[in-house]
């Protein structure tokens, strides 16, 4: 990267960024211990419950992941959408804006955000004919 890149500025623009790897980090732990639980043929776990491991029935186990997973989704969501923010104030503070936005090179597009479910689901269920 350019040293008068926007992240540059502010050390604390990279604090999301370092906690959606860490989340991403847990959330393929949870996956991994999902899929752990999914093969395992008696009914009970050994669950990491901070330093105490508990042996809990696998269903358990599994809702208790899940929820983790959630939690964790929306999290990453939440970061995410901090490092836009961070990301667009400091576009506003870099001296060189202007002159980005006159040649075009500024984050065009970047507060964008995906379609959800429900709303891709809206948009492509059809209408009843009549």
């Amino acid at each position: 990267m350019a040293p008068n890149c926007v992240d540059t500025h502010n050390p604390n623009a990279r604090l999301p960024r370092n906690q959606v790897i860490d989340y991403d980090r847990r959330r393929n732990s949870n996956r991994e211990a999902l899929r752990n639980i999914q093969k395992k043929t008696d009914g009970k776990s050994w669950v990491s419950l901070g330093d105490l491991f508990i042996k809990m029935p696998n269903s358990a186990a599994s809702v208790m992941l899940k929820q983790d997973q959630t939690k964790l989704d929306a999290e990453i969501d939440e970061a995410r959408e901090r490092i836009k923010e961070n990301t667009l104030k400091l576009e506003v503070l870099d001296d060189a804006e202007q002159s980005n936005r006159k040649r075009g090179t500024h984050l065009a597009g970047f507060d964008l955000r995906p379609i959800t479910a429900q709303e891709l689901y809206n948009v492509t269920k059809q209408e009843p004919k009549e």
